[in-house]
């Protein structure tokens, strides 16, 4: 054995510095891992905790959110404001930023759109024609002041009473 080892060191004499690091790496000695610590970094507790965002237009509390997602829903008469298909047969709505709060929108009822999954997954797809259609308002606009092309055909603007008023 002590024979094999002065054959080994001759042979890595000859080779490049960097040679039996990468050797060993290949060999699965200790000498060619990192340290495990190193490796499982997402397990180690942090020094300290991580900052909150604060969500630019978030002025208002959850339970007043809440309130106001209701009204939605209820502006809608429990439908996709989309497609038209009522909350029993989709399961679930949601309240769709007009304005998206990535950008700015605000959380108020004129902002909020009662769409289905599917129809709020389309919207966020398909930007262009859902900005054209008033399911996505601009940065810069007020989204009261944007009609929404609802299921019967027609254009309307959402208020931030709840109601619609007839797009001209």
């Amino acid at each position: 054995m002590l024979r094999e080892t002065a054959q080994d060191v001759e042979q890595l004499a000859e080779l490049p510095p960097d040679a039996p690091r990468a050797l060993d790496r290949l060999s699965g000695s200790p000498a060619g891992r990192k340290d495990k610590k190193l490796i499982r970094r997402s397990r180690m507790p942090r020094a300290h905790a991580p900052k909150r965002r604060m969500r630019i237009g978030a002025l208002v509390t959850q339970t007043e959110f809440l309130a106001m997602r209701q009204l939605v829903f209820d502006r809608a008469g429990q439908r996709c404001e989309r497609c038209g298909r009522h909350r029993a047969d989709v399961g679930v709505l949601h309240a769709h930023h007009r304005q998206l709060t990535a950008r700015g929108g605000e959380d108020r009822v004129a902002n909020l759109a009662s769409l289905c999954p599917e129809c709020h997954e389309w919207v966020h797809r398909n930007v262009k024609t859902a900005t054209g259609l008033g399911y996505i308002v601009p940065s810069g606009a007020d989204p009261a002041s944007r009609p929404m092309l609802l299921p019967g055909g027609r254009r309307w603007l959402l208020t931030d009473a709840g109601t619609y008023e007839l797009a001209a």
